[in-house]
């Protein structure tokens, strides 16, 4: 049996330029290049007719029969994904409530009666504000009732750090495919929004609630990776961990969790600096605005990992020291990060 290889560079995806398009292997083995790779039969029975060297009935036979095994086995997960992205339908649905909330808060005009009348169609998002506002955060000694009072206390940053935090939390815990994994990730989102706060507070440009929400969502391309490969990605995922799994993921989807989470957060028309701080929290030096800010998700989600914030602790994590100098932050200083953040996490 004759096999089809696609020609790409691991890393970036790009079509092989080696020699011609063809290239011919002592095993026999056709390689083609994305053009190819994506025609339908007829195409490949014309391609078989020219090609130099021209195929073999037997070849052709061959080639032919594993298009269809392929056609018959659906599509692959970087199709899916590549599908989910180019759909004019939402990637990955955002809940309602909290995509009107944060429209509304960016009405200059909207006053905390119209806030509150959003927020009460939603009872979990009702619930998780009410909490909010009476934890040990704002030190009010009486209890809070109504969610106007709850909107008036926090204030419309706050609010929307906690409507949009909800709404990840919502969809981590959306389906059962891989619910085990997904459980898990949301903890470490968690943990690492909680260390990214902390390592925020060190870094005068930055902002705490920015860098929390930053945490929180850095990981969200994950969940189109369960969702289209569940088997394998659950596989790999659990076996590795930062920079190692950027290469894996685009060995079987041509794209990163980073790339996709960065694609999620512009089609929820979120802030740019939260779609770079996802979009290049492994790879913070491409970033061309909010570098430090993704340098500091980046940081967090290592350190989180290894000191065991929101997961079991994993010495082993990739070394963070030379961007944690970069921004400034000393050994000292990260101590008290990880020794706030596990005593944070732990009280939520």
């Amino acid at each position: 049996m004759h096999e089809i290889r696609h020609c790409r560079n691991s890393r970036y995806g790009k079509p092989n330029q080696q020699k011609n398009r063809y290239a011919w292997g002592t095993s026999n083995l056709i390689f083609l290049s994305s053009p190819v790779a994506k025609c339908d039969l007829a195409s490949l029975e014309a391609f078989s007719t020219t090609s130099t060297p021209p195929l073999s009935p037997y070849q052709c036979y061959s080639v032919t029969a594993m298009f269809k095994t392929k056609a018959q086995a659906g599509p692959s997960p970087a199709e899916i994904i590549q599908t989910k992205l180019n759909s004019e339908q939402e990637i990955l649905p955002f809940p309602q409530v909290v995509g009107r909330l944060v429209t509304a808060l960016k009405d200059p005009l909207i006053d905390s009666n119209g806030l509150s009348k959003i927020i009460e169609e939603d009872a979990a998002l009702t619930l998780r504000l009410l909490r909010m506002a009476n934890s040990p955060m704002f030190g009010i000694s009486n209890v809070i009732e109504s969610v106007n009072h709850a909107v008036t206390l926090l204030g419309k940053r706050p609010l929307k750090n906690v409507a949009l935090t909800f709404a990840a939390s919502s969809m981590f815990s959306k389906d059962s495919t891989c619910q085990a994994q997904k459980s898990a990730l949301w903890s470490h989102s968690r943990g690492c929004a909680t260390v990214a706060r902390s390592l925020a507070s060190h870094v005068d440009s930055l902002d705490p609630d920015d860098a929390f929400l930053a945490g929180i969502f850095h990981d969200i391309g994950k969940l189109l990776f369960f969702d289209a490969a569940p088997d394998t990605y659950s596989d790999f995922a659990d076996k590795f961990h930062g920079e190692a799994l950027i290469p894996k993921e685009r060995e079987i989807f041509d794209m990163s969790h980073e790339e996709v989470g960065g694609q999620l957060i512009k089609s929820w028309q979120l802030s740019e600096k939260l779609m770079i701080a996802v979009g290049f929290h492994h790879q913070p030096e491409g970033a061309i605005a909010h570098g430090d800010l993704a340098k500091v998700i980046g940081c967090a989600d290592a350190l989180a990992r290894q000191f065991g914030v929101g997961s079991a602790a994993d010495p082993t994590v990739e070394d963070c020291s030379k961007s944690l100098l970069e921004l400034g932050i000393g050994f000292e200083s990260v101590a008290e990060v990880v020794e706030e953040s596990l005593s944070s996490f732990e009280d939520n």
